[in-house]
């Protein structure tokens, strides 16, 4: 948990950092004087909320709110986390300040688990200090963690104690890595800078979901999905159920490929694990194919395999008519 911290006696200036809620996430920046505050959200789908608050030097507290969203934490050692309140719920920010040796850079990105999905964000400053948090995407709730970079590894803990291990890309734009959360046996998470990016609004960033009756009473499928942007390069992840299948209920998935356009999204992802009883897994698969029907709805066909178990091999499940809706 964060502490009051000191800042210097007139302005800290160029905070920035990363921030998510349930349906979204993205870049924070923000400058304190000695008695006020003023900051910038901008989300992964391009558009920004102005913020503006106070700030209390003795103590470290700062205090944000703009556009539905109220946020508040305190500064320790050059960093500013806290939490945040908006329309889709809570989630968490934080904010790294201007340093000897350069400015923090923001990632935003996504996790998985075997049991929920949601967004990833970090800051990295100059020196190589971490601070970033997972947010759940289905409302499960958050955490925040804190490390540190040596070369291009990063080692972080979360606050609930589950250690954490990433790679960043030789320039420094991304982190993947791994981790192992109390509520699942095993989790993968990424993210970019680019991811953060604020040059126009973006079709698909965001959080998608779409629900379908099979045609038997209460065996529904649904499918929840988080995407972010590089370039034309979709990224991201999700959970599909699927009540109707005997012996699988659904999965969590990861985007491997996918692409968008002002027209069309797709993607295919890795769906789930089973063990194989010789020291591997089967996965099974997912793929989706649409076109824009507005800024709000993706029509297209979801296409999934669900991985087979030792003693049972599933069919292959194809729904040509889905509408993916902007959470």
């Amino acid at each position: 948990m964060n502490t009051p911290g000191s800042i210097p006696e007139i302005i800290v200036n160029t905070l920035s950092g990363a921030f998510a809620e349930r349906s979204m996430s993205g870049s924070i920046t923000a400058s304190v004087t000695a008695d006020s505050a003023h900051g910038t959200l901008v989300f992964v789908n391009g558009t920004s909320v102005s913020l503006s608050g106070v700030f209390f030097p003795a103590s470290g507290a700062l205090g944000l709110a703009g556009g539905g969203y109220q946020l508040s934490g305190f500064l320790s050692n050059g960093v500013i986390s806290g939490t945040m309140g908006g329309p889709q719920g809570q989630g968490r920010f934080t904010m790294h300040t201007r340093g000897p040796v350069g400015e923090s850079k923001p990632y935003c990105g996504t996790y998985i688990t075997n049991s929920d999905y949601g967004w990833f964000g970090a800051a990295i400053s100059g020196s190589g200090a971490v601070t970033g948090f997972f947010v759940s995407g289905s409302g499960a709730g958050s955490v925040a963690m804190s490390g540190a970079v040596s070369g291009l590894n990063v080692s972080a803990t979360a606050a609930s104690g589950v250690t954490l291990q990433g790679t960043l890309s030789p320039d420094a734009s991304g982190i993947i890595g791994t981790y192992v959360p109390s509520t699942a046996t095993s989790g993968s998470f990424a993210a970019s800078t680019t991811a953060c990016s604020s040059q126009g609004a973006s079709n698909s960033a965001g959080q998608w979901t779409a629900a379908a009756d099979t045609g038997v009473v209460g065996n529904k499928f649904s499918i929840h999905a988080l995407f972010t942007e590089t370039a034309d390069v979709l990224a991201g992840g999700g959970v599909i159920t699927a009540g109707f299948i005997s012996g699988w209920t659904g999965d969590e998935f990861e985007i491997t490929a996918g692409t968008f356009s002002d027209l069309e999204l797709s993607f295919v992802a890795q769906l789930g694990s089973n063990p194989d009883g010789q020291g591997g897994f089967y996965y099974g698969s997912l793929s989706f194919s649409g076109n824009f029907l507005s800024p709000s709805a993706i029509f297209g066909e979801l296409v999934f395999t669900p991985p087979r178990t030792a003693t049972q091999t599933f069919a292959q499940q194809r729904f040509p008519g889905i509408t993916l809706v902007r959470f």
